[in-house]
This record gives structure tokens, sequence and C-alpha cells, in this order.
């Protein structure tokens, strides 16, 4: 066997074990065409040997059967590259139903972490949501005279965005809460505000997705998530306030095939030093899954008395 075909022998192998990367998969490619056509330039002249003048050219036949499998399948991926953050708005907007599990980690500006807390969620259509919260740890140490924020360390919250109205349970305790107000603190003065349920039009995984503006929504390299192939687009914007300077960066990876999400991350960052600095994680998606409707509901359950 001469240099050129012992070359081509090696570049067929190198090509059989190649990762699933786009460059590397297109450098073998080039490689392996280049030495396929040295071979066969090299090998044709030589007609009395007929046998081994096959030969070669089985060699370079099997190379160019294996370069075509291997441009199509980079045809494949460019389709993925090619994807646009609005195709994902799409097929999520399509979709009936979605499940997933939600992680939060608050984190001071002296890197002491609060209770974390783990949300397992479902929605059903656009607007019914149901989310089961456990606090899964108890927070680090604070300086004397300094407490966490109390919560129960299981509830969970019922929304239906369609009508406005929602309800807490407590199910060790048996109890429920089913005021229609919210309170919340405003971070540029630091006040809490009560205001009122409002009916919305979907829930606000739908509507948070839908609102992602993707003019901003950067293409990041692709990566395996649960053994799927995942693209990735992050969107960073900058909130300019009274007390200093908010950064939230959304990172959405999304499976090449299905254009839905795999995994969400999130990061709310201040300058503010009397702002904590929040991480989200949602992750096991699952879509169109049938539902107990009856999981959705905003009524008390049987059983359960005013908290």
């Amino acid at each position: 066997m001469n240099t050129e075909n012992k070359q081509l022998l090696r570049e067929m192998r190198r090509l059989s074990r190649v990762a699933p990367d786009v460059e590397s998969t297109a450098r073998a490619i080039a490689r392996a065409r280049g030495a396929a056509l040295r071979a066969a330039a090299s090998e044709a002249p030589h007609t009395r040997q007929r046998v081994l003048v096959r030969g070669a050219w089985l060699g370079v036949a099997a190379t160019l059967l294996l370069l075509l499998a291997g441009e199509r399948w980079l045809a494949g991926l460019g389709s993925s590259r090619a994807l646009a953050f609005e195709q994902v708005q799409e097929s999520v907007n399509r979709t009936k139903s979605v499940q997933y599990v939600q992680r939060r980690k608050d984190r001071t500006k002296q890197n002491r972490l609060a209770p974390q807390e783990m949300r397992e969620v479902m929605i059903l259509g656009a607007h019914r949501m149901r989310e089961e919260v456990t606090t899964t740890t108890a927070g680090d140490p604070l300086s004397e005279g300094e407490n966490w924020a109390s919560s129960p360390e299981e509830y969970v919250l019922i929304h239906n965005y369609g009508t406005g109205k929602f309800i807490t349970l407590f199910p060790k305790a048996r109890t429920f809460d089913a005021s229609q107000t919210i309170l919340g603190i405003d971070v540029d003065s630091g006040e809490v505000k009560e205001s009122k349920m409002k009916a919305l039009p979907q829930a606000d995984f739908y509507q948070r997705l839908r609102e992602v503006p993707t003019d901003k929504a950067e293409r990041l390299p692709g990566r395996q998530i649960d053994g799927r192939e995942a693209i990735g687009f992050q969107v960073v914007e900058k909130l300019e306030r009274r007390n200093g300077v908010s950064t939230s960066t959304r990172t959405y990876w999304v499976d090449a095939a299905s254009k839905l999400p795999v995994r969400i991350e999130i990061s709310l960052q201040h300058t503010d030093p009397m702002m904590v600095d929040t991480e989200f994680v949602q992750s096991d998606f699952v879509f169109d899954a049938p539902l107990d409707e009856s999981l959705f509901s905003t009524d008390p359950p049987p059983g359960y008395r005013p908290q």
C-alpha cells in the first residue's frame, strides 16, 4: 500500500470517529476529500495493475460516500444554526401544557446564601398555573439581629390568569389563603405596595418568553444537555434605577429538533448594596403531557380551612 493510500485509510478512520462538532467535521471532510482526490490521481494511470486500481477507486468511492453523509449531517446542523428566537416563541405558543422545575438562589453582597427554594411548575392551557414550592435549605447564618424573611417550608400556588383568581394552599396545616391581594416592594423607594391580581392573557412563563426582545437575543455556541443538541440564546439588559444599576442576563437553551426550551438560566444582579443577587434555573421541561384539570382549581379543597 503506497503512502497516499495509507493516508486515505487514516483519514477514513479519522472521519468515522469524528465527534458531532461542526468545525471538526468540516475540517475532517476537507482532509478526506483531499486525500481521496490525491489517491485517485496517483493510482489511475497504472492501468496494468487493474486490481490495485480497482481497489484504489473503491477506497475513493467509500470515502466519497462518507463525505456525502458528513456533508448531509452538516447541512442539518446548518438549519439549526439559522434558528431564530422567533421560531422558539412560535413553538412554545403552540404547546398545550408545560411542566418544569425551577430552582432559585438569592445571595447577599457579603456572599451569604438565602434559604433556597424549588418550584415544580405545571401550566395547563395558556393561563392555568400550579406551583408546588419547597424550601430546600435554611440559608447561611446572618449577623446578630438579622434574620431571613420567613416563609412556609411547603406550599402550593394556583393561578388562573384568565380570571385573575389565585389561591395558596398549605398542605401540612390543611389551610388556604384565597385573598386576591398581592404585596410587593418598590425597588426604588423600598415601600411595600398592595395591588389586586388582574386577568392576563397568558401565564407568566408564556408571557415572559413572548416578551423577550428578539433583536437582542445573541446566539451562543451549542452544547449537549441531557443527550440532546441544544442551541443557546442570551439576552442581557441593564436598567438604571435611583439606587444603582440592575442587570438581567437570560440564557435560553433550546432543543434543535423541537425548537422548545430544555433549560433556562436567569441571573439578576444589582449594584445597590442592599439588594440581593438572584439566580433562577428552569429545567426538566415536559411539553404537551396530559394534566389533571382538578389540580388547577382556585377553589379550596375539601377539608381545608381559611388561614
